[in-house]
């Protein structure tokens, strides 16, 4: 090779050089690419295993996990029962207890949340120790917070209260006292204007109080019977409205009144023992309206 022609065989091996590189770099890209198809077939494969293996309903959870990739924050937020189940019990009682007409989500994140059941009342909190319990009033039924919402409940005819007339109700309060529950019952003569009458519903279902020792019903007619719960574990609104009525209510004891001590048999049925002191307490109330027969008077005294 003569020097006049080796700066022409220099630029033929220089571009030699340059397609050898090009050709290089094509095949380490092929080789790339057939790597990546080689997993993604044997991805394929494996999930053609797992489908044969898996359940509907795991093959149901996993296609809802690839679908979630393309939903939004709050669709995400809101699916994820763990996250839902905090959010609500965030909430005020009075908006968690509306929050489960929602959606069918919501409702279902509700019934089945024992959080979520004890925060509304609807079941009852653990105790460690009984003696140790401090009661808890549901929030509802304070006096306050009923005048507050403009909501009062209301109960069935009380016994006994024919001349308010046959709409009559009563309507019980609701104080935390020592250890436990006293509830006084008011007549109401007429309905508020702004009042709800809640004569079904889930209210009934709901625990008058957390951990009570007991509960005390106190009528509004001095010569009722007394009413104590002494109850194995915490009684529902419709349970203590059922015993302010005289009804039978399993887990109750009634105190009757001192004078009266002496009745047998008749201790568990309030009822009953009113009929046997019709005539004592008829007579009572002609004594009351003769101010010549009251108590601690003579007749022909003046």
């Amino acid at each position: 090779m003569s020097i006049e022609h080796e700066p022409e065989v220099r630029d033929v091996l220089r571009q030699i050089l340059g397609e050898m590189k090009q050709i290089n770099g094509r095949l380490e890209s092929i080789e790339s690419r057939q790597k990546q198809i080689e997993e993604s077939i044997a991805t394929l494969a494996v999930n053609e295993d797992l489908q044969k293996m898996v359940t509907q309903q795991t093959a149901t959870q996993i296609q809802a996990q690839l679908l979630a990739r393309d939903q939004p924050a709050a669709e995400k937020f809101f699916s994820t029962p763990e996250l839902l189940e905090t959010t609500l019990l965030k909430l005020p009682i009075q908006d968690l207890l509306l929050a489960q007409r929602v959606c069918s989500r919501f409702k279902a994140t509700i019934d089945g949340s024992i959080k979520i059941r004890r925060a509304l009342f609807f079941a009852p909190e653990p105790v460690a120790k009984e003696w140790e319990a401090v009661p808890r009033m549901n929030p509802l039924l304070t006096q306050d917070s009923q005048f507050r919402r403009r909501r009062f409940l209301f109960t069935e005819v009380a016994p006994g209260c024919g001349r308010y007339g046959e709409k009559c109700a009563f309507r019980p309060t609701f104080h935390i006292k020592g250890g436990g529950v006293r509830v006084e019952c008011k007549h109401i003569v007429h309905f508020l204007y702004d009042a709800a009458y809640f004569s079904h519903g889930s209210w009934k279902e709901m625990l008058v109080a957390q951990s009570p020792k007991w509960v005390h019903v106190k009528p509004e007619r001095p010569h009722w019977i007394r009413r104590d719960i002494y109850p194995q574990s915490a009684p529902t609104i419709g349970e203590v409205c059922k015993v302010a009525h005289g009804k039978r209510v399993p887990n109750v004891r009634y105190i009757l009144p001192a004078s009266h001590q002496g009745a047998e048999g008749l201790s568990d049925y309030p009822l009953a023992y009113l009929r046997l002191l019709r005539g004592t307490i008829s007579s009572e109330h002609t004594r009351c309206k003769n101010p010549r027969l009251r108590r601690g008077r003579r007749p022909g005294a003046t």
